[in-house]
């Protein structure tokens, strides 16, 4: 069982690491990104979606109530792009933001660790290089 005590230090130091400028950026892109890509696909779909609904509905027979069906379908369409957005943003995150915060993280925290941006080159084209000299020294 966690105490209290633990999961409030977890919690400082996870606020305390969003003020670094490098892990804040990895955390606000991925939203930024994602709203960006939901109002975009928004506008340019939302005629053509909404025409698309509003023909699938019944008609309603009692006059004055044919914007219950307007409403309804542009209700459904923001809750579409809401859970598009959403879906998106963990995407973004779970695939690009949060590994990349995790790296930062660990290069902080224990400064000791090789970089995988030095190793890589060697394992893709088979160059052994120093993390400290360039390849001009070489």
């Amino acid at each position: 069982m966690t105490s209290f005590a633990t999961v409030f230090a977890a919690v400082a130091q996870a606020l305390r690491d969003l003020t670094r400028r490098d892990i804040l950026l990895h955390v606000l892109w991925p939203p930024l990104v994602a709203v960006t890509a939901g109002v975009t696909l928004g506008l340019v779909f939302w005629a053509d979606a909404h025409a698309g609904l509003l023909a699938l509905l019944p008609t309603i027979p009692w006059a004055g109530l044919q914007w219950l069906g307007d409403v309804a379908v542009g209700f459904l369409l923001v809750a579409t792009l809401a859970a598009l957005i959403y879906c998106t943003t963990l995407i973004l995150v779970g695939a690009i933001s949060l590994p990349l915060m995790k790296s930062l993280k660990r290069l902080a925290t224990m400064p000791n660790l090789i970089p995988l941006a030095t190793i890589f080159p060697s394992m893709i084209f088979g160059m052994a290089r120093s993390p400290n000299k360039s390849r001009i020294a070489q």
